[in-house]
């Protein structure tokens, strides 16, 4: 992507969590009622994020409230503080930034409601999400950026990556750059997808000798 986008997800370390907020159990659950679901759930743990909005107008502040914001600032306050005294203070602070910044959470939440994805039913199903995302076997990166009848990561994938996650790139040109050329792998891609093509046929080659473990 070429704007600055900022990725706001939530971990969850046990499925029952998944299940009771949103629904979701398996593939099949992924239809427009159950994704909506999905977009107000992440929509309301936004809410709840304590942050420090570092555009508030602190010279139109009181003096104590000037004070006090030297404490809501600093993470260690907030560490500090037990839970069930929490409350207080962060009612203090989202009252000065509600009235004297930007309110940059607002702006955020206000843009996740206009700019949130409309689902059309009739595209949305297990099949159809599968077949968008393509893995390479080698990297463990998605393909599905390049020719359809594509299984390896090659050019067109690493010049995506190039340009989109330039630190992917690093990553595969540092693993898998020998340093060695050749007159038909005369640029940095071509090296690559020639280093990926290896590894894969000679993993394929030991699977078949073998007919032990995975593939991969």
């Amino acid at each position: 992507m070429t704007l600055n986008t900022l990725r706001f997800e939530m971990k969850v370390t046990r499925m029952e969590f998944q299940k009771k907020g949103v629904g979701i159990k398996t593939m099949d659950d992924l239809d427009k009622q159950h994704l909506n679901r999905a977009f107000l759930f992440l929509e309301k743990q936004l809410e709840k994020v304590l942050y420090y909005d570092n555009t508030i107008r602190i010279g139109e502040l009181s003096p104590g409230e000037k004070i006090k914001c030297k404490d809501y600032s600093n993470p260690r306050y907030w560490k500090k503080l037990q839970s069930h005294l929490r409350h207080r203070p962060k009612t203090k602070l989202s009252a000065l930034i509600d009235n004297y910044s930007d309110n940059h959470k607002a702006e955020l939440l206000s843009q996740l409601k206009q700019n949130c994805i409309k689902f059309d039913h009739s595209s949305i199903g297990s099949n159809t999400i599968l077949k968008h995302m393509k893995i390479c076997p080698v990297t463990g990166l998605d393909i599905s950026m390049q020719k359809s009848d594509s299984k390896l990561l090659s050019n067109t994938g690493l010049k995506y990556y190039e340009k989109v996650e330039p630190k992917t790139f690093d990553r595969l040109s540092y693993a898998l750059l020998t340093g060695r050329q050749n007159k038909y792998e005369n640029d940095i891609y071509s090296q690559i997808s020639k280093q990926i093509r290896n590894r894969y046929y000679d993993n394929y080659l030991r699977y078949n000798s073998t007919s032990q473990g995975k593939l991969f």
